[in-house]
């Protein structure tokens, strides 16, 4: 009987220990993943989970020089969003980071409508296969652009029924990335709806996300854990 209850204990001690390793590991899995334990996605070899990119999440102490250390300060000093998606990407030249950074507030403001800021966004996103910034400002223009125009832009319909700016504007972004070539008819409908400035405006903030949503691409960028995937080609 003793010799029985010394292997029962021996037995147990070892189920404890195998379970206790296992926490561990678990425990360490949720940190490495953001703390979302069973639920998070497993990534590639060559993707980092705090980042969700083939891209480390930047440091100061990779700086070459003053001038890089002095521009990371300033990009940082504007938050979190600092390091998200394809502004942490571009975080590792500062100077890029705030280049383009720059670039966008001042073509939203050339813009000055949200409903056509955010519309030009998705278009970029819709034809680069970005479903973060889809996702992001799909969101963000709940309260000013109706989710006709969104459902048409994401599933290829026809823009026939729509607000004309809008139908103009996903036209424009179909020739542009998906001919290869915007038609003259295209074009003079948004310098007459938009006008000449604007035009420049909307079609460079296209080209900006359409861009950007193909360096997520080559970073192989992640969406969050939950985040829903809205292209059914994905």
């Amino acid at each position: 009987m003793k010799r029985i209850s010394v292997v029962a204990l021996w037995a147990i001690s070892i189920v404890l220990a195998l379970g206790v390793g296992y926490g561990s590991r678990r425990v360490l899995a949720q940190e490495n993943t953001g703390g979302q334990g069973a639920t998070a996605e497993k990534y590639p070899a060559d993707v980092f989970p705090d980042t969700r990119s083939r891209s480390p999440k930047a440091t100061k102490d990779e700086m070459l020089n003053d001038d890089d250390k002095a521009a990371f300060d300033n990009a940082v000093s504007k938050g979190p969003v600092a390091y998200e998606g394809w502004n942490g990407i571009r975080l590792h030249i500062p100077a890029v980071h705030t280049d383009y950074r720059n670039a966008i507030q001042t073509l939203d403001k050339e813009v000055g409508d949200s409903r056509y800021q955010n519309l030009a966004m998705i278009i970029g996103a819709r034809f680069a296969d970005d479903e973060s910034d889809w996702n992001n400002h799909v969101k963000l223009s709940e309260k000013s652009l109706p989710r006709e125009a969104v459902a048409v832009l994401k599933d290829g319909k026809d823009t026939k029924g729509l607000d004309e700016k809008d139908a103009a504007l996903i036209q424009f972004g179909r020739e542009m990335f998906q001919d290869k070539k915007v038609s003259s008819k295209t074009f003079a409908d948004a310098e007459r709806l938009f006008g000449r400035r604007k035009t420049y405006a909307l079609i460079q903030i296209m080209i900006f996300f359409n861009g950007s949503g193909y360096l997520l691409h080559a970073y192989d960028y992640h969406l969050a854990p939950g985040e829903p995937h809205p292209f059914s080609n994905q």
